[in-house]
């Protein structure tokens, strides 16, 4: 199916050459098999956010709750949750400095609960072979959370089903959860560099044949580390809408009560995507490297 919006153009009486690669929105996509990629918002991409008619849309600016982000990849949209506070939009991504969060209601965008589905489902014998990436502005060291403070996930792994779970954790770390069984889950952990606080940040989790890989990328390095691929999830994630900018996966022990505004402070989204690598069959660290390498040229996350 053609992009939308791209017209395909053919001679009168010959068909198109089904063997040339379709336009797509985003390099990301090109070449993909099997529409690997199931998610990509790009908060700076002004047909993901803030959409509508390129004649009569507005700028980008701080979305009102249920605001539309709509999926380049185009398969299912994602949305805005905004419970309370307010999300503003600087530096081409949305901005979290001035949201009230509380342990029980997510902020930020909204990620369909068909893609958690997908990856539960197996594809060419091969089940919950994911890589889910984000581009972030990291808060600067003085303003991370002390406890566990999830910027990504679905749902708390000893709570129910759950998929993914990545977080600000104690002294600067981050942290990645993947659940494996009831209670129980891989836990990885990776500390940024010190020029990674406060500035712009891929932070990506990856699940392959061979292992499972947290890394941090930025303009100081890569940081990453490694596991065994670990057993699949025996828990049903299948319908778990994942939530980018505050999840309830790891609350850091709110305990229901309201954080005051500035919680969030410093902490920006601005790209995500998540990809089926059963279905596509790519390199996972060759996609996030690529991809890094197109948005420094874009230059317009800060």
């Amino acid at each position: 199916m053609a992009v939308i919006g791209i017209p395909t153009i053919t001679a009168p009486g010959i068909p198109a050459d089904a063997s040339r690669p379709l336009p797509t929105r985003d390099p990301l996509l090109s070449g993909v098999a099997n529409s690997g990629v199931r998610f990509l918002a790009d908060l700076a991409f002004p047909w993901c956010y803030p959409g509508g008619d390129p004649a009569t849309r507005p700028a980008a600016g701080a979305p009102s709750n249920g605001a539309l982000v709509r999926d380049v990849a185009e398969l299912a949209n994602g949305s805005v949750a905004l419970p309370a506070g307010s999300i503003g939009f600087a530096g081409g991504g949305l901005d979290m400095t001035n949201v009230q969060i509380n342990s029980n209601t997510p902020a930020g965008i909204v990620i369909p609960a068909s893609v958690a589905a997908d990856i539960a489902t197996a594809y060419g014998g091969k089940v919950q072979r994911f890589l889910v990436a984000t581009y972030v502005k990291l808060p600067l060291l003085a303003d991370w959370t002390s406890g566990t403070f999830s910027f990504l996930g679905d749902k708390t792994f000893n709570a129910g089903p759950s998929l993914i779970a990545i977080n600000e954790a104690a002294a600067g770390a981050l942290n990645l959860r993947r659940q494996n069984g009831a209670g129980t889950a891989d836990n990885i952990s990776i500390t940024p560099a010190a020029a990674d606080y406060g500035s712009v940040a891929q932070v990506a989790a990856y699940r392959t044949d061979t292992g499972i890989g947290f890394r941090l990328r930025s303009a100081a390095g890569t940081v990453l580390q490694t596991a065994a691929v670990g057993a699949d999830n025996n828990q049903a994630f299948g319908t778990n809408v994942i939530n980018l900018g505050y999840s309830t996966a790891f609350p850091g022990g709110l305990g229901g009560a309201v954080m005051t505004v500035g919680a969030l402070k410093g902490l920006r989204v601005y790209r995500a995507f998540i990809e089926n690598l059963a279905r596509s069959g790519r390199d996972p660290v060759a996609v996030l490297d690529a991809d890094w390498a197109r948005q420094q040229a874009r230059g317009l996350f800060s």
